[in-house]
């Protein structure tokens, strides 16, 4: 079966690049915030569960918008059981629903789920001028209030510059989980960064959403 125009994996070039992607395509198809269905960001697995309520979600018409999007981060997150679940809406979406994925592990992914997908590669893996966001989450976390300020200064200079950076350190502070000995700060910066990722759907002050984030 051919993929479907209506769901994209974006593969490729680097973390930071492929989020950069999807926000572009969201914004050339005039998704409003209010019609936009995320994976659990927090989450370091996806299962089923998740995968039913998403589907579910995207069942329903959109509130504001002619098209109603799925997003799904980090793609590799899905256990073989969430990706068969997966597997119905992109064969057969809603007519008013586009899903778009990305990952940088396209290999870690079933073969039936790539088939569903229209694959778009950014290029070659690159991580020239990628930033550690892991490391950065841990300086972030190890500074004080000023030097936090001072360090996210670059990242919020726009509003799609803030909201690409906000996806990235979900994505980053989501693995750092995984080998966190104490992952209550953590925890507690996801549900912030979260946070942030909705309020910057609408016109804030981007700076002082991101800013706050980091008020632990």
């Amino acid at each position: 079966m051919q993929a479907t125009m209506h769901a994209f994996l974006i593969t490729g070039q680097n973390t930071q690049k492929r989020l950069a992607a999807m926000e572009k395509r969201l914004a050339d198809l005039s998704v409003s915030p209010f019609d936009i269905v995320r994976l659990p960001n927090d989450a370091v697995r996806v299962g089923i569960a998740d995968i039913r309520d998403m589907i579910h979600d995207l069942s329903i018409s959109p509130n504001q918008s002619k098209t109603k999007a799925g997003v799904l981060t980090a793609l590799e997150r899905l256990t073989p059981e969430a990706q068969n679940a997966l597997l119905k809406t992109l064969e057969e979406p809603p007519p008013h629903t586009v899903i778009l994925a990305e990952t940088g592990q396209a290999d870690a992914l079933l073969p039936t789920i790539l088939s569903r997908f229209t694959v778009v590669p950014l290029g070659p893996e690159d991580s020239s001028g990628q930033t550690d966001y892991q490391e950065l989450i841990k300086t972030l976390l190890a500074s004080s209030p000023g030097h936090v300020l001072t360090l996210l200064e670059p990242y919020t200079k726009t509003s799609d510059e803030a909201k690409v950076f906000v996806a990235a350190l979900i994505v980053s502070a989501r693995a750092l989980l995984l080998s966190a000995p104490a992952p209550g700060k953590l925890t507690k910066l996801i549900r912030n960064l979260l946070t942030a990722q909705s309020m910057l759907s609408v016109n804030v002050n981007q700076k002082l959403v991101v800013d706050n984030a980091f008020l632990l």
